[in-house]
């Protein structure tokens, strides 16, 4: 068929397309799953069917992508923002300008599109003329080498070499677990039924006009965090005085007996709010956290940071490893480019689709 006769690509959001057939195409894109979370939990992710979006070619889906809507603090303004993610175009349909429907959609929708790119995708994204800053780090504190993804699944040589070294390490790391689960908090203590308002009051304290970050209110903790999906996998922490805290963090732990590539389970720092300049509180409250994931026997505790600063004070309480991660935006407003290029940010795991979708 010549192109002057192609059939012409229609734009539909989630809802109005099979489940079934969605469920097949998100399965060959992204593997069975993931498209079995989105299939149950994809209006939870994305706030609505609405802001999930598939390209049709004569009823056939040729390509998927998602939005999650959220407010974005740049200095005293709060910008309607987008994070995009997902977008993903079936082989037989690459080449036909596909993706310039989702974008148009995309920017109609707000004024500032938000996201976590690989290295190439990073590349992509600054000849479209996005911003994008590469100085965020994902740190790791490791508590049982040998069952550490990363060189549980190394391959080769290497592999065999990180297993053998892991493995001659573990009785020097089972008294690093050991002294990590001793911590005693000073005045850090787990939160058992937070409330939305509750966390949005502590996350309120850590305003700062020079900062980029996730409004974080109390619609927003409640819907990211006390609605999902595997709200019973989440622990909350809070440092300070009793009656005003000022620091909060969130994390996520999986259950031991989950089906896990390597094992064990790894506890993920989703969110860290409120006054992060109080150095002593949060040093307090991700030590607690630490030592509460090496109690239960995780392999390994994540965080992400996007602070040069806070990577040495991390590396302090035993974050040793550490990756490049990467974060990117775009708005056709040149003012609002200018101050996201040049402010302090302030991101999480708990923000895009960093957290694992299992």
């Amino acid at each position: 068929m010549s192109p002057q006769n192609s059939p012409e690509p229609l734009l539909r959001t989630a809802e109005e397309v099979s489940p079934d057939r969605l469920r097949s195409f998100l399965e060959a894109s992204f593997g069975p799953q993931k498209a079995e979370f989105l299939h149950h939990h994809g209006s939870w992710w994305h706030r609505g069917e609405g802001n999930r979006w598939v390209i049709q070619v004569e009823e056939e889906i040729a390509a998927y992508c998602a939005v999650t809507p959220i407010e974005c603090v740049v200095g005293d303004q709060r910008i309607p923002a987008l994070w995009w993610m997902d977008l993903v175009v079936a082989p037989a349909f690459r080449g036909r300008g596909l993706q310039t429907l989702f974008d148009v959609e995309v920017r109609r929708r707000a004024p500032l599109l938000l996201g976590f790119p690989n290295e190439l995708a990073a590349r992509i994204h600054r000849k479209h003329g996005w911003g994008v800053r590469e100085d965020l780090k994902t740190l790791l504190l490791p508590l049982d080498p040998p069952r550490l993804n990363a060189i549980a699944t190394a391959s080769g040589w290497r592999g065999r070499a990180l297993r053998l070294a892991s493995r001659l390490a573990r009785p020097a790391a089972g008294l690093w677990r050991g002294y990590v689960a001793r911590y005693r908090p000073k005045t850090a203590r787990r939160l058992e039924r937070p409330t939305g308002t509750e966390l949005a009051a502590i996350a309120a304290r850590g305003t700062s006009r020079d900062q980029v970050t996730t409004l974080r209110d109390a619609d927003f903790f409640q819907w990211r965090y006390l609605e999902m999906p595997f709200r019973d996998q989440l622990e909350f922490y809070v440092a300070g005085p009793s009656s005003a805290p000022e620091v909060g963090l969130i994390c996520r732990h999986w259950p031991e007996g989950q089906d896990l590539k390597v094992g064990s389970p790894g506890v993920r720092i989703l969110d860290l709010f409120g006054n992060l300049e109080q150095e002593r509180d949060v040093e307090d409250v991700i030590r607690l956290a630490s030592a509460a994931a090496a109690q239960r026997g995780a392999h390994q505790v994540t965080i992400l940071v996007s602070r040069p600063a806070s990577v040495a004070r991390l590396r302090n309480y035993g974050f040793f490893f550490r990756a490049t991660s990467r974060f990117c935006w775009s708005s056709e407003s040149t003012d609002v480019m200018s101050a996201l290029d040049g402010a302090n940010h302030h991101w999480g795991l708990g923000d895009s689709d960093n957290d694992d979708t299992r």
